[in-house]
């Protein structure tokens, strides 16, 4: 199919209309893709600020590890201090005393 005089005649007239148009679908690929980039830096921002966030929170996560050791090691050093308490007392008092004293007038 050859192209004739005539239909490029007809086709100038639209031409001022086809440039538009293209031009307009050429921007809106240039504006989509400034919009994307804009996009992945707000990504990249975020990602480093949940990075941040995110060893903020393990340091945290570490400093109450290492308190609910040092909580455990205190409640562990106290209950064995109140076992030896405990021994002393009994070892100082007498078995067949009782602990009941009756007071009579």
């Amino acid at each position: 199919m050859s192209i004739k005089p005539i239909d490029l005649q007809t086709n100038i007239a639209h031409m001022h209309e086809i440039a538009k148009n293209e031009q307009g679908r050429s921007a809106a690929i240039v504006d989509g893709r400034h919009v994307l980039e804009k996009h992945s830096g707000e990504d990249s921002k975020r990602i480093s600020e949940r990075l941040e966030e995110n060893k903020k929170a393990e340091k945290t996560a570490i400093k109450n590890e290492d308190e609910a050791k040092r909580r455990r090691k205190k409640f562990l050093k106290g209950a064995e201090q109140k076992e030896q308490k405990r021994k002393v007392e009994n070892a100082l008092q007498d078995e067949k005393m009782g602990k009941m004293i009756d007071v009579k007038r």
